[in-house]
Order: C-alpha cells, then structure tokens, then sequence
C-alpha cells in the first residue's frame, strides 16, 4: 500500500465553492470555541456554582444519606438545569459577531474573481493543501498593490483588478485547515510554503502581515513558529473580549 498523498497546488476555477466554503468555516469556527470558553471561564463557573447551590437550597434536593446512594444524587438536576441557559446565552450573545466575520469576509475585494485577483503580483498565491486528493486547507496570500485593502465588495460596485504590480507588504487574507489534520502540524508547512513564495518571488516584499483571534489557537501558533510577532491588538470578539490582533513577518526574520 502506497504511503498518503499530500500536496499542496494553486487554485484553479473549479475550486471556487470549496475556497469559500473553507473561508466561511474557518470564520466561524472560533464561534463553537468562544462558547467553549465562555462556559469554562471562572467567572461563568463560580455564576453557576452559586446559583445552583440556591436551587438545591431552594428545592430542598440535598443529598440524603438514608435514601443510600441515590440519595446522593439529589442536587445532580440544579447543576444541570442551570448549565443551560448559560449555554443558550453564550450562543446568542456570541453568534452575531461571527456571522458578521463570515459576511465580510465572503464580501470581499478577492471574491468575486479569486483567479484573476491572486495573479496580479507574482508574489500573490492561493494555494489548495490536498490530502490523499481531498482539499484539507487553504491559504490566500495577497501582495498585489492594494494588499491592505478591507473594503467589502458589492455586485454594484466590483474591485478593480486590472491593476498589476507589488507591495511591500503582504497580507494572508485567508487560512483554513481541516481540524482533524491540524493535530500533526500540517498547517505548518502550507504556511510556510505560502511565506517562502511571497519573499522569493518578488524582492518588494518586505513584510507579511495576517490579522489572527487568539480564539484560532492553530493558527497563531503557526504565525509564531515562523517568526511572527503581534504587532497590535486591533478589537475584541465574544462575551468575554477575546483578542484579534495583527501579526507581522518582516522579511529579514524569516527562515527558508
């Protein structure tokens, strides 16, 4: 039996479905971790604790030695029922953010004519990570003239993409792997390859830039690996005001 096939390959038309679908995911993802960690933080947990100490008080559903072992799981039913609504609240609190991640993201300048955008500089890329012929990830690097540009598109009002030539910096506007695959780091080597294209391709590229939620653990490890530093917090997501910060990669810090 021949060993798994890994890849990693350009984007072409066809792709088009799987890339924003990929990009919708890995926008909201951090909305399943938010809730996670909402339900986890100290302060929801001592919340919790107290109110379902009032219920047991309230209902009387102390442990009763006499009733033998089921008589100990008598207040069971007020921890549960008042997990609950935090849960649900959390969700609901949490989930507009993140949809509105989505919506930008998906509104995009490089959206309407990904193939076209991508093949303004030659230092631009969208690459597929493949795996056994599957795509697993994605990354979309940008360093075309107008890199930094966040204005969202509309079908009125399409961005120009005519415009050829180079920035000295670039901007990772996209990266996604599949959750099953990032436990063996194979995020690491799309984004390297990704960083190793934009340098050598072109000399103007002196920095990289990628704007990460410190709720995408993978992803800000992998910044870190390659040598990148968060040069500034730019807002906060959820209940709880998790970071999302910009991180840079000048290019005398990175390691071929």
């Amino acid at each position: 039996m021949s060993p798994p096939d890994a890849r990693i390959r350009l984007y072409q038309v066809e792709d088009e479905k799987t890339v924003r679908f990929a990009i919708g995911k890995s926008n909201l993802e951090g909305l399943a971790t938010a809730n996670k960690e909402a339900a986890t933080h100290w302060l929801t947990l001592s919340i919790w604790l107290v109110l379902s100490l009032a219920m047991v008080e309230y209902m009387q559903w102390w442990p009763k030695p006499e009733q033998g072992l089921l008589g100990y799981l008598g207040p069971i039913p007020a921890f549960g029922a008042m997990a609950v609504p935090f849960i649900a609240l959390f969700d609901w609190l949490n989930r507009p953010q993140f949809e509105n991640l989505v919506q930008e993201a998906l509104r995009g300048p490089d959206i309407p004519d990904m193939l076209q955008y991508y093949s303004r500089s030659p230092a631009s890329g969208l690459w597929l990570l493949e795996y056994n012929g599957h795509p697993v990830g994605i990354c979309a690097l940008d360093a075309s003239l107008d890199s930094e540009k966040v204005a969202l598109s509309t079908t009125s009002e399409r961005p120009d993409v005519s415009s050829k030539g180079t920035s000295q910096t670039a901007v990772i506007r996209h990266f996604f792997i599949d959750e099953p695959y990032r436990k063996v780091d194979i995020q690491k080597d799309l984004l390297h390859h990704a960083i190793r294209h934009a340098f050598s391709a072109d000399s103007k590229v002196q920095m990289i830039k990628m704007t990460c939620s410190s709720l995408t653990y993978y992803v800000t490890k992998g910044l870190k690996d390659e040598g990148f530093t968060l040069e500034r917090e730019t807002s906060s997501l959820g209940v709880y005001g998790w970071k999302t910060g910009i991180w840079t990669l000048d290019k005398d810090r990175f390691k071929p």
